[in-house]
């Protein structure tokens, strides 16, 4: 939650709440240890606490009732994942659903160990390109970068083996990763060289989940919580005067304005459509806020540059309606686009599964790396 003094703060604990609690809080104004146990204030904050209107409280209670929804179905859905990819390695390492059965008859079934180079996650079984687009050159600066970035995040959903066999192979780059969760790799194609980390996102069906160029910079990003995730390593940055990196660091910024500006980082916030991860939480203008300037793509991929992504509020009836009609077009589309875009943009079936899904809770398969690696290719340099 937003505040003015970097001292005032409101932790909402989900997992010591129950729904009744969540009720009671809603409907009373007592400030009460027992009322507010759930809710850890600032001692600033805490003050003004009965003053908070029935609409402040209800965003406090969508917030802990949604968390406290992924917590109830963690569990399940992260082994529904662990099944799933199971499942669609054996059949893509088997030569498909048909050739599967007759490697059982052969008993020459082959059993992909998670660790493999070759065994891909949900994520890249829903989209199954490796490769930067040919088409955009590292002349072509802004373009390539932000292409460049969202391979990166897309790859750091992928285990170490696979990751640095598509670096070093397919992108021809060095790479030195940490672990499964960030990938950092240096790109060799663009002058001066760049150092690309790309932090890993929520995962499909999980809730819980260097060198020193001396002419180089370095680009931060992330997919989905990953982005969140890279705001707050540059925040740490920032925070302890890390001038040297501050100074390198590229396409980050507006976060900790005065800190961004002294060392002249920029900040690009990529969305798509209807995507619904960065409108939960949803602003309220006061309370939640997200970034001033996000870089918008309608289901077109035309890009527009928006103080704000349009329908602030994924759970507005006013966008009900454009939101299903969205969902049914981007449907079409994955049938539509490899002929108009070419066969690099062909959808997996598993892809449009998620579409049909979508057509069920639009927003969910926007925030998928389908589209935005398709929005970093085919939108205008912004």
């Amino acid at each position: 939650m937003s505040t003015i003094d970097h001292r005032d703060y409101v932790l909402l604990k989900a997992e010591e709440a129950s729904f009744l609690d969540l009720v009671c809080f809603l409907l009373s104004t007592s400030t009460s240890a027992q009322a507010t146990r759930f809710i850890e204030f600032s001692k600033p904050y805490k003050k003004d606490v009965q003053k908070v209107e029935i609409r402040k409280r209800w965003y406090i209670c969508i917030s802990i009732f949604l968390q406290k929804l992924l917590i109830i179905f963690g569990t399940p859905m992260a082994l529904s994942r662990e099944m799933l990819e199971w499942l669609l390695n054996l059949l893509s390492s088997n030569g498909g659903f048909f050739k599967l059965w007759l490697t059982i008859i052969r008993k020459q079934v082959v059993v992909l160990n998670k660790s493999s180079a070759t065994f891909t996650s949900v994520v890249g079984h829903l989209d199954q390109r490796v490769k930067l687009d040919k088409n955009i050159k590292p002349t072509n600066d802004k373009k390539y970068k932000k292409s460049l970035s969202m391979m990166a995040c897309k790859l750091s959903y992928e285990n170490e083996a696979f990751v640095q066999t598509i670096i070093k192979k397919s992108m021809e780059s060095y790479v030195e990763e940490a672990s499964t969760q960030a990938i950092m790799f240096k790109d060799t194609n663009s002058n001066p060289n760049l150092i690309m980390v790309a932090f890993t996102g929520t995962k499909p069906f999980d809730s819980f989940g260097c060198s020193r160029p001396t002419e180089g910079g370095f680009l931060l990003t992330g997919h989905s919580l990953g982005g969140a995730l890279a705001i707050l390593f540059v925040t740490v940055l920032a925070k302890h005067e890390e001038a040297w990196l501050l100074e390198k660091l590229e396409g980050l910024g507006e976060y900790m304005k005065e800190k961004m500006e002294k060392y002249d980082v920029k900040y690009f916030r990529y969305v798509y459509s209807n995507d619904l991860v960065p409108r939960i939480p949803y602003d309220n203008g006061d309370s939640f806020q997200h970034f001033k300037t996000s870089i918008y793509y309608s289901n077109c991929y035309h890009e527009y540059l928006f103080k704000e992504e349009p329908n602030e509020n994924y759970f507005s009836l006013l966008w009900a309606i454009p939101k299903y009609q969205n969902a049914f077009w981007e449907l079409i589309r994955s049938f539509i686009i490899p002929w108009t875009r070419g066969p690099d943009y062909g959808e997996t079936l598993l892809m449009r599964m998620f579409r049909v899904f979508g057509l069920l809770i639009p927003g969910v398969p926007a925030d998928l790396t389908q589209d935005y690696v398709n929005a970093t290719r085919l939108g205008p340099k912004l």
